[in-house]
């Protein structure tokens, strides 16, 4: 095992390498430390902002706006990237120490040594935690329980700083990011937190409550703030960034991911296959088009500000072949093998162009949050088929109206959850399956999906 992206969390969720984490405590601890960066983002300001700027720049063309972004992105990100990520290992690795200690020692060798996590992100000052003996009133797994949480607490509080008299965009406000780091850099006030707890009796970190926790920063003085407030900072972002920018509403860019269950967590998220990575080349004629494809091409289809996007994917030559003809749809969808779509823009391409339907298409549900699971009880589906990609995971398809199949690549551990929890009234079926796609679509679907063992 070696130091690299295992998982990711960005604008659709926490994600998981299908490739990469190859067995159960694998997949359990990913799983573990990418929800605590979506926790850490959705509990407190600089969390919100470092996300929003993120999804502005992924979202929006303009390059000048995009250049601007960038860089109050980059700057606001450095002020947090510590915490982020060596409160992610920490966690990651308290669970792994309490379930399989080989894998725990494996995962901690890796860290060791990589330069990334333990330098840079300033994991080694996190380190004296995975030695503390616990206590004989606390069994193990309360103890370590106790450690991750009370950590996972100071990491927000020091993330949760006041943005509210700031303007991000007026130049100030980087400034602030090295001349006031008592208040502003997220990075200064958890490590100047954590050095306290190192320099006085270990037995502190058990002892900590909410108002303790407080007790510490301002012992250290530094600034607390109210817990994060989401409807305070749609206000603020809009008026100091989306208005300013001329852009969409904070809405349009993120979702609030308020406090939800460990079942919840676990049910919202999906995984990727990092294997299927495709160059891209643009077609700007309908001759480049005609010359590039081939039957045996699977084509994307989106609905972006008034125009189509085509994306055809050639699976021999690792390449996908970007245009916005329309010639696309009215020439080749009805000869490529397969036709897919994402669910954000489904209803969009359904609305503008109804002949969609008369196609055998595949919907990428994305993730599995709320709105994901509102939109597939919406669609009417009424059976599910799973597809065991490997050990640890597996695609579910959901069939809907018309000739549509709804699929997310998810975790096998997590499916029963979901199931049961959401859909414990659709019946478990195959027939169906082979009837809608014939072998030699499901071919091409699991080249393009699914990655090789």
């Amino acid at each position: 095992m070696s130091e690299g992206e295992f998982g990711k969390f960005n604008f659709s969720g926490v994600h998981i390498d299908i490739n990469r984490n190859r067995t159960e405590c694998d997949v359990i601890a990913t799983s573990l430390h990418e929800l605590t960066h979506q926790i850490l983002a959705s509990s407190s300001s600089i969390g919100m902002l470092d996300f929003l700027l993120m999804n502005i720049y992924e979202v929006e063309k303009d390059i000048k706006l995009r250049d601007k972004i960038k860089q109050l992105y980059e700057r606001v990100s450095k002020s947090s990237i510590k915490v982020q990520e060596s409160t992610a290992v920490l966690i990651e690795l308290l669970m792994l120490k309490s379930i399989d200690e080989k894998t725990y020692f494996s995962t901690l060798q890796m860290y060791d040594a990589g330069q990334i996590y333990m330098k840079e992100y300033g994991f080694e000052k996190l380190k004296f935690l995975l030695r503390i003996v616990k206590p004989e009133s606390q069994d193990s797994e309360t103890f370590r329980l106790n450690i991750a949480n009370n950590i996972r607490n100071i990491a927000i509080k020091s993330m949760n700083i006041d943005l509210y008299e700031t303007n991000p965009l007026d130049g100030k406000y980087m400034k602030c990011l090295d001349s006031n780091i008592d208040k502003y850099n997220a990075n200064y006030r958890f490590k100047k937190v954590i050095q306290y707890i190192e320099s006085n009796p270990q037995n502190i970190i058990f002892e900590l409550t909410d108002k303790k926790i407080d007790d510490l920063f301002y012992i250290n003085k530094l600034p607390v703030c109210s817990n994060f407030d989401w409807n305070k900072f749609i206000v603020w972002a809009n008026n100091m960034i989306c208005k300013s920018l001329g852009i969409k509403d904070v809405n349009e860019y993120i979702n609030f991911v308020e406090q939800i269950s460990v079942e919840e967590q676990l049910c919202s998220i999906s995984a990727y296959n990092s294997s299927n990575v495709f160059k891209t080349k643009i077609l700007n004629s309908e001759e480049e088009i005609k010359s590039s494809w081939t039957p045996d091409d699977i084509m994307y289809i989106q609905f972006e500000n008034s125009y189509y996007r085509y994306i055809l994917v050639n699976l021999d030559n690792k390449t996908q072949l970007l245009f916005f003809n329309k010639f696309a749809l009215s020439n080749l969808a009805k000869e490529v093998k397969l036709l897919f779509m994402d669910r954000n823009h489904y209803d969009l391409n359904i609305l503008k162009c109804p002949k969609l339907t008369q196609f055998d298409t595949f919907v990428d549900i994305g993730n599995m949050d709320s709105y994901a699971r509102d939109f597939i009880k919406k669609e009417n589906v009424v059976d599910y088929y799973i597809k065991k990609v490997n050990t640890n995971f597996g695609i579910i398809f959901f069939r809907g109206d018309f000739n549509t199949v709804f699929f997310l690549m998810y975790p096998l551990a997590n499916i029963g959850i979901l199931i049961s929890k959401d859909f414990s009234d659709l019946i478990l079926q195959a027939s169906w399956w082979q009837d809608f796609i014939p072998e030699e679509k499901m071919e091409y679907f699991c080249k393009f999906i699914v990655a090789k063992e």
